[in-house]
């Protein structure tokens, strides 16, 4: 799960870290999938998309971050969002809740 169903970072912060949780049993490696939508904020303008896979190991209760690349740009806009998604659970894992997180970037140009 991740760790918060909303985050928010201001445009000029480099990129969202977002973090996902084993909860439960530690016994069991399995992966978990990630992947952007975009919403009002436009993917490859305001944010780069990305899609990967996390591994958990057989014991491994340790948090998982990944990152997503935001874009400074010059113009004044109002916040945008986008959200980020986890599918695809291996081995027998089930995805809790939140298993989606909306990013908002707040505008740094006035």
């Amino acid at each position: 799960v991740f760790s918060s169903s909303t985050i928010g970072v201001a445009e000029s912060v480099g990129s969202a870290a977002l973090t996902v949780q084993r909860l439960g049993q530690s016994a069991g490696a399995f992966t978990v999938n990630y992947t952007t939508a975009a919403g009002n904020a436009t993917a490859e303008v305001d944010f780069t998309a990305v899609t990967g896979t996390l591994n958990w190991g057989d014991g491994d209760t340790s948090a998982k971050t990944f990152l997503v690349p935001i874009t400074n740009d010059m113009t004044t806009e109002s916040a945008e969002t986008f959200a980020v998604t986890l599918s695809d659970a291996t081995n027998g894992a089930t995805l809790g809740s939140p298993s989606v997180v909306t990013v908002t970037i707040t505008d740094d140009d006035q």
